[in-house]
């Protein structure tokens, strides 16, 4: 899987879930807006896939068809897109710690091919799944954690 296609899911999952909790702020509204409308447009015809999974941000199927539009549209690549996901997870941040929030950052379950990972800075948890089956290679690279006074710090 092109390493951004991945992070360009769990973003929309993740902004469609935070608003249909109510979690949601103005902040985090705005930049999942950014990034489906970014999405949408790009996709054209195949538009219709965001709007299922901004329904059902659960629906692991949805997730499948809109990684496979994503793909074959070559969004992975989009500069524009990276940045609107980096700028909703930024968002999303927010949201870290906070009890109800939880199930916005945790996936219940990952599968796929060949996941990569990569040029990601956190805070506290950065990756927690209860089934993972995967086909292929599973990287990360470039995973930051944010350390004292806004510096990173590099974790193995």
């Amino acid at each position: 899987m092109d390493p951004i296609i991945g992070p360009i899911v769990a973003a929309l999952v993740a902004g469609a879930t935070a608003a249909a909790k109510g979690l949601a702020t103005d902040t985090i509204k705005d930049a999942y807006q950014g990034l489906k409308n970014l999405v949408k447009n790009r996709l054209g015809t195949r538009a219709e896939v965001v709007d299922r999974v901004d329904r059902e941000p659960s629906d692991s199927v949805e997730h499948d068809a809109l990684a496979l539009y994503l793909k074959s549209s070559d969004l992975g690549s989009d500069e524009e897109i990276k940045e609107a996901v980096r700028k909703l997870f930024a968002a999303l941040e927010e949201l870290r710690g906070r009890p109800e929030a939880e199930a916005v950052f945790d996936l219940g379950r990952l599968t796929g091919k060949n996941v990569e990972l990569s040029d990601s800075e956190f805070s506290e948890t950065f990756f927690r799944a209860k089934e993972v089956e995967l086909e292929g290679d599973f990287k990360a690279r470039g995973i930051r954690r944010a350390g004292e006074g806004g510096t990173t710090e590099k974790k193995p």
